[in-house]
């Protein structure tokens, strides 16, 4: 008996959290590669600002440790940075179900402790389709699609003990990054439309 066809929707809440907030720092959030400080805003600079992100969600940045990792966070989103994501979960023997995330910054940053450790196997391909530089060179709006393939752990069917998910997510994000008074890039925002797919259950 598969485990999501016998309890559908209670496993679906830790498994459409974690894998939103994983959406959310592949495409939204982007620790800068670099430390200077920026005067303007271009296509180029907020390219490599969400590009650097999927290298950091990917476990490649070898560089950075979790508390880095945390700390680039904090400077790089601002404080009142709000994202939202309309969330598409499709499921084989099951009809498809809609549901909608919101984080602020606070939410974010607690998200991403609790779920520190519960995923695996985390993998991401980023096209950044356009990018829209303001004329001030203080903000822009880039459009990016990605595909994530990542193992989380769920419950057993019968509440008795954890077992690995694939998971699968191909998202379509709106962002708005801003340049602060410091010359820091940060994101201010990002809606985006996920869908999410259960895969590898023989029992489909």
């Amino acid at each position: 008996m598969s485990f999501l066809k016998s309890s559908f929707s209670a496993p679906l809440w830790p498994a459409h959290n974690l894998l939103l907030l994983i959406a959310f720092i592949a495409l939204s959030l982007a620790p800068a590669a670099a430390h200077a400080k920026v005067t303007a805003l271009t296509k180029d600079n907020v390219t490599d600002f969400i590009k650097q992100t999927t290298k950091v969600a990917d476990g490649h940045a070898s560089e950075m440790n979790a508390q880095q990792a945390r700390s680039y966070l904090e400077k790089h989103v601002q404080n009142d940075a709000r994202f939202k994501s309309k969330v598409e979960f499709h499921i084989a023997g099951y009809p498809t179900q809609e549901t909608t995330m919101s984080m602020d910054k606070k939410q974010f940053m607690q998200a991403a402790a609790e779920s520190a450790g519960k995923v695996k196997d985390y993998h991401s391909e980023i096209q950044v389709l356009s990018v829209k530089v303001a004329a001030n060179g203080k903000s822009a709006v880039a459009e990016t699609k990605s595909k994530e393939e990542v193992i989380i752990s769920v419950p057993t069917e019968d509440n008795t003990g954890m077992q690995e998910m694939p998971v699968e997510g191909d998202s379509i994000c709106t962002q708005t990054i801003m340049l602060n008074k410091q010359g820091v890039i940060q994101m201010y925002s990002a809606q985006c439309t996920t869908d999410i797919a259960f895969i590898g259950d023989d029992d489909f």
